[in-house]
Parts: C-alpha cells; sequence; structure tokens
C-alpha cells in the first residue's frame, strides 16, 4: 500500500513538472493538462511498451486520474499565487523527487519481471527521465538530458548505489529508501548550488567542420 501510493505521488509531481515546464501567458488550461498527463506518464509508457508487458496506467487508469488533478491544482495555483518568479527552480525540485522514485521504482519492476541487471538500469533511466524529456521538447525547454547539468548522473550513481545495497540487503527495504534519497539529494544539490559537468567531460567545440 505504501509502495503505491508512493507511486501515486511521484505520477502527481511529474504532472506538476510539466505544468511547470508549460506555463505560458495565454496558454489554456486544456494544453496544460495534456502535457502534465504527458509528462507524468510517459517514461513509464515507454519502458512497459519496450518490455512488452501492460502498460501500468492501463491496468490502473488512477494514475491518469492522478496525474490530471495535479495538473489542474497546480494550474490554478498557479493563478493565484506569487510562485511564477520561482517557478524553474521550483520545477528542478520536483523533478529530482520524480526522477528518484521512478529509477528506482522501474529498476524493481524491471527486474521482478526477470530481466537482468543492465536492462533493469536502462529501463531505470528511461523511465525516470522519459517524461521530462518529453515535456522539454513539446514546451520547448532546454533539455536538462544534453546540457552541462547534472541531471542525469546523480540518476546513474543512485541507481549503481541502489545495486551494490540489493546486493548485500537483498530482503531490506533500506536499498530503495538510499538510493532514492541519494538521487533526490544529489540533484537537489546540484541545483542550489549550479553545479555541472566537469570542464574535461564536456565538449566545448562550437561548431564541427
Amino acid at each position: 500500500m505504501i509502495e503505491y501510493i508512493l507511486g501515486q505521488a511521484a505520477v502527481a509531481v511529474f504532472a506538476i513538472t510539466g505544468v511547470l515546464g508549460a506555463i505560458r501567458k495565454d496558454r489554456d488550461i486544456l494544453g496544460l493538462v495534456v502535457l502534465g498527463v504527458i509528462t507524468a506518464i510517459g517514461g513509464g509508457t515507454l519502458r512497459d511498451t519496450i518490455l512488452n508487458t501492460s502498460v501500468f496506467w492501463v491496468q490502473d487508469f488512477n494514475y491518469i486520474l492522478v496525474s490530471i488533478i495535479a495538473s489542474v491544482l497546480i494550474f490554478f495555483l498557479l493563478k493565484i499565487s506569487k510562485i511564477n518568479e520561482a517557478r524553474y527552480r521550483m520545477l528542478l525540485y520536483f523533478d529530482a523527487l520524480g526522477v528518484a522514485y521512478f529509477c528506482i521504482q522501474a529498476f524493481e519492476k524491471t527486474i521482478n519481471l526477470g530481466y537482468s541487471y543492465p536492462v533493469a538500469l536502462i529501463m531505470a533511466m528511461i523511465t525516470g527521465m522519459g517524461g521530462g524529456v518529453m515535456r522539454d521538447v513539446l514546451t520547448g525547454r532546454p533539455n536538462l538530458l544534453i546540457t552541462k547539468e547534472l541531471y542525469a548522473s546523480p540518476a546513474l550513481l543512485g541507481i549503481l548505489l541502489y545495486i551494490l545495497l540489493k546486493l548485500n540487503l537483498p530482503d531490506s527495504h533500506i536499498p530503495s529508501i538510499t538510493a532514492i534519497s541519494f538521487i533526490f539529494l544529489f540533484r537537489s544539490l546540484a541545483v542550489y548550488f549550479h553545479l555541472q559537468m566537469p570542464s574535461w567531460l564536456v565538449n566545448k567545440r562550437e561548431n564541427d567542420q
């Protein structure tokens, strides 16, 4: 039950990032809700399609309902509050929380379906970041995945930490709790302190002739 509630909360969080990333002057509520829903379920839908398993929201339509409710609520909250000025920073923190939970949840689901750890790692990355990538593409925002920001790195390191802990504590909830906390805190610190990839890992050439 706790895991189910956390899953619904993570969907709501990602739906909120979809609206926060898409809000613009004169953009209507229907379009924003659609973007919120796509952001919330996009990564998991792609994962389940690749794994040829039942798509999670088809099995339980509550995920769609939660994403719609969250999108509508944040839309009206933005209209009546002053949080627009800090909207982008809010988006990044919410996104970090959603990525953290979805990555580990997807890894566990893929392993339970009988796939190997490398496959589970790839599915975790797709699930955690797929919705955010779709959001950025649809809204014309700079895609966090291909910027110098520490976006994918915290997720990757968190998943590797999860694997290490799971091998030593196979029947404990400690690996998942620790890995989710690690990803969220690492990404949040990167946002707060504007941390980026070290220069020696960045291609600085402006044009390839």
